[in-house]
């Protein structure tokens, strides 16, 4: 279409010509279509736009200076280099998946479990305990019993010579106190020890070899040290019920517990005092003489006889040199020779001998 002169325009009319695929269909005209396509423009004097004078230039108002603004006031954007915020763009957060709910552990559940796991480490450290502890042999007929320290007791003096200090500690030491009597009102020996103890065991048989020179012994019984502490199961006599008569000296022995801990007997209140006045660090075996000469503690290892039977035993000590015998008879001569220094050196036939003789001169 085109303008014309009178401001309309031509009405299109329809005309044969060639169609799309240009070929010319009878009885069908085609609208004829111009080679170039141009934006329709108005005419050139009913389509004019009508422009208006420009405006004056205002001047831009400062949004500070100038205080509020009106809706039609262009407001100063500021300097072009200001520094914008910019919005980080959130990440998008992802749903957690709902989960199936879990029933929780009940409460209770820890603690059983706590006690059953220490039960079975008990239960475990006594069966290992039971495997591993030495059973005690059992204690000998009364009858054996006589034979056996019959044969320790009746020792030749030669023996004795022969042997001397041989290995044993020399532990014995003087003290001053007002001498011990015992109930006859001689010289007293006390003995404080204990049945499960191994150097108690130990000693045992050196101090019924010596004081047997001075008197005698009924009523001793066979035991041994405890299965649990060292030196287990150590052969031994116990005084618990044993008798000793002498015209010498008196003898006082107190065994506090038996092999197993059990109590048995307890030193008296001047009894208790004495140890506690000469025996500061409480150890056992304890040994004194009159108030004149203490020792605690065994003069040979136990590890000595730790193993062997109350016969075998004393079938050594018939041997002057055997390992037993320079440990128990050389642990007698000394215990000999502090009791010979209570009693002013009686009996002779015991005292007077130049084995002892030498040995009291250790004892200062």
């Amino acid at each position: 279409m085109a303008p014309v002169a009178g401001g309309g325009e031509l009405q299109p009319q329809l005309r044969a010509g060639p169609g799309v695929d240009r070929l010319v269909r009878r009885h069908r005209p085609d609208r004829a279509r111009p080679r170039h396509r141009r934006l329709s423009l108005p005419s050139a004097r009913g389509g004019e736009v009508s422009h208006r004078p420009a405006r004056a230039a205002e001047p831009v108002p400062h949004a500070v200076v100038d205080g509020a603004l009106h809706d039609d006031q262009p407001l100063d954007p500021g300097p072009t280099h200001h520094q914008g915020v910019v919005s980080a763009k959130r990440p998008v957060r992802r749903a957690t998946p709902l989960r199936k709910p879990v029933a929780g552990t009940p409460a209770w559940v820890m603690p059983v479990a706590v006690v059953a796991g220490i039960a079975v480490l008990i239960a475990a450290f006594w069966v290992i305990h039971w495997y591993t502890t030495p059973l005690p042999p059992k204690p000998l007929s009364q009858d054996t019993t006589t034979v056996v320290v019959s044969m320790m007791t009746g020792l030749p003096a030669s023996e004795f010579d022969a042997v001397g200090q041989g290995t044993a500690n020399n532990l014995i030491k003087p003290v001053s106190g007002t001498k011990l009597l015992g109930s006859t009102g001689k010289p007293e020996v006390f003995y404080l020890g204990a049945e499960y103890c191994p150097f108690c065991a130990a000693e045992r048989w050196p101090l019924i070899i010596a004081l047997s020179r001075f008197g005698t012994f009924t009523g001793l019984q066979t035991t041994t040290s405890s299965s649990t502490d060292v030196y287990p199961n150590t052969m031994t006599f116990t005084f618990r019920k044993a008798q000793y008569t002498s015209q010498y000296i008196d003898f006082r022995a107190v065994e506090t517990t038996d092999r197993d801990q059990n109590p048995l007997q307890t030193p008296s209140t001047s009894e208790q005092k004495l140890v506690s006045q000469y025996n500061t660090a409480g150890s056992i075996p304890f040994v004194d003489f009159a108030n004149q000469y203490v020792f605690t503690g065994a003069t040979y290892s136990p590890d000595t006889i730790t193993g062997m039977s109350w016969q075998a035993v004393a079938g050594t000590l018939q041997q002057p040199d055997s390992t037993q015998a320079k440990a128990i008879i050389g642990s007698a001569n000394l215990i000999t020779a502090a009791v010979c220094k209570i009693t002013g050196d009686q009996p002779a036939t015991v005292c007077a001998s130049a084995t002892i003789q030498n040995l009291e001169k250790t004892l200062k």
